[in-house]
């Protein structure tokens, strides 16, 4: 979209100017609606609404597939992370189990695993953050929001079936037992440690992890792993840590009262709210309430996803925290956010 700002990659969070602007309710602007310009008219009914979502997610479908392709060659390629990879693993394992982009959709998902797999740090267990193109590895931290993610790309791969399911279900199972042993004082899996799963100095920021705490963010994706695993016919103890995952989101992040981030003693650390992790744990426990028997949880569900949406909603977009505050650059309004 026409003057829509990029963000800058995430590596100045540990910085005392990341912390300051977090502390006062700063997100790096991404889509300012009043200046966001659109290429066309908006549809103006749901088929056309409907029509546009196709159109995008075969563009989307394709896209995905020719990242696997340049990746393979190292040419630069979007989020080239743990993470990025592995939401390209799941994105494009989920378009087939839907099918969506046909052969070429098909050829690439072994391709993208492949390239996930890249990081997988075989001596230790589970996925480095970084690799270079020769397979050295960058940055070695474990990330439970990377861990998470890799573990839910495989449970899509298991769950589309065929020669690569049980291959995938088996390594979600080991890493996923592998990345929650290393717990935290409140009994929930430590959002970051070192390579060797070794705890490191409380306080330690990276990659939008904190060692020694809690985030709704690490919780929502751990939860999102657990549940897709236990879909997907998994063990490893996933079934428990989603249940624990899911009583941790009510009790203590969403809703009247929730915080964003708790200390090891549970308390509450200051850090502005986050609307867009309100409505993807929302919309996450609602998906996984009949497997893992949440009783009237669609409709508690879709409570928060209203109260979010009534904080932050207006001019035509969602804002990532909700006004009044101390807001440098106006309100913001991130892509994912939107996407949530």
């Amino acid at each position: 979209p026409a003057r829509t700002a990029v963000a800058p990659t995430a590596e100045a969070d540990a910085s005392l100017v990341g912390r300051l602007r977090r502390r006062l309710g700063y997100v790096r602007p991404t889509i300012d609606a009043r200046r966001h310009a659109r290429p066309g008219p908006a549809p103006a009914d749901d088929a056309g609404r409907a029509a546009l979502l196709r159109r995008w997610v075969a563009l989307q479908a394709e896209r995905l597939a020719a990242d696997v392709d340049a990746d393979r060659t190292g040419a630069p390629t979007p989020a080239p992370d743990l993470v990025g990879r592995a939401r390209r693993l799941w994105s494009l394992a989920h378009l087939q189990r839907h099918g969506i982009g046909g052969d070429r959709v098909k050829a690439a998902v072994p391709r993208a695993w492949e390239a996930m797999d890249r990081h997988a740090d075989h001596g230790h267990g589970g996925w480095v953050w970084t690799i270079d193109r020769s397979g050295g590895i960058t940055d070695d931290v474990k990330v439970l929001y990377g861990q998470s993610m890799a573990v839910y790309a495989l449970a899509e791969v298991a769950l589309l079936g065929g020669p690569m399911a049980s291959r995938a279900r088996t390594a979600a199972e080991v890493a996923f037992a592998r990345a929650t042993s290393p717990v935290t004082a409140m009994g929930v899996p430590a959002e970051l440690v070192a390579r060797y799963w070794s705890p490191l100095a409380a306080g330690t920021e990276r990659h939008q992890a904190r060692a020694g705490t809690v985030s709704l963010d690490g919780v929502l994706h751990l939860f999102e792993a657990a549940a897709l695993l236990v879909v997907a016919g998994g063990d490893g103890g996933a079934r428990g840590v989603a249940e624990l995952a899911a009583a941790l989101l009510h009790e203590r992040f969403l809703g009247p009262g929730g915080v964003t981030r708790l200390d090891e003693a549970g308390g509450p650390c200051p850090a502005p709210p986050s609307l867009g992790h309100e409505i993807e744990a929302a919309w996450l426990l609602a998906e996984h309430a009949e497997v893992l028997g949440l009783d009237g949880e669609r409709d508690r569900c879709g409570r928060l996803v209203d109260a979010a949406v009534a904080a932050g909603f207006r001019h035509g977009a969602q804002d990532d925290a909700p006004a009044p505050g101390v807001r440098l650059g106006g309100r913001q309004r991130s892509w994912w956010v939107q996407a949530e």
